[in-house]
């Protein structure tokens, strides 16, 4: 039974200086090729393909971040994060209430004293603004993971009842 399920679009999670950092990027190697174009004339053809090529590659590159949807969901016992990219959907983390340590707002100060092997910290928000941010720790293989994420309040209320249901601290 689904409890809750919210959808992120990595457009909103893409900061705008990256954004306009990458459009200007874009802009200044277009010139730059044009203008080598206007240098190399008698090989004008075989250098108009390869800055078409160029342009595409690009293109395909910054909107393929775009794209990406994210889904957060409460299933039964079961916090899922899912990645949509192209009409599939992949299942990033499938953890059991149960597994649980910490649900709580993320503190960027006590992250240190947490002691999460940095191949074990995953985060799914770039947005700097630390009162939206949550942390969720879970045991996995027996090794801790942290996950930083932005949920919505409703999330963020659905899951602090479920974790009450099963009788775990919410620190």
């Amino acid at each position: 039974m689904i409890i809750y399920r919210e959808s992120v679009n990595s457009y909103e999670r893409t900061s705008k200086l990256k954004l306009y950092l990458t459009l200007l990027a874009m802009t200044v190697i277009l010139f730059a090729c044009i203008a080598a174009g206007f240098i190399i004339l008698p090989y004008k053809i075989p250098f108009e393909a390869l800055l078409v090529v160029l342009i595409a590659f690009l293109f395909i590159a910054i909107t393929r971040k775009r794209i990406i949807a994210y889904y957060y969901s409460l299933i039964d016992q079961n916090v899922i994060f899912e990645k949509a990219y192209r009409g599939k959907e992949i299942i990033l983390f499938d953890i059991l209430l149960k597994d649980v340590i910490m649900f709580k707002g993320f503190d960027p100060e006590k992250k240190a004293s947490l002691e999460i092997d940095s191949r074990n910290f995953h985060n799914f928000s770039s947005k700097n603004d630390f009162e939206k941010k949550y942390i969720l720790v879970f045991v996995k293989s027996g090794e801790r993971h942290m996950i930083v994420f932005t949920p919505s309040k409703q999330l963020i209320d659905c899951m602090k009842a479920e974790l009450q249901n099963t009788k775990l601290l919410i620190k």
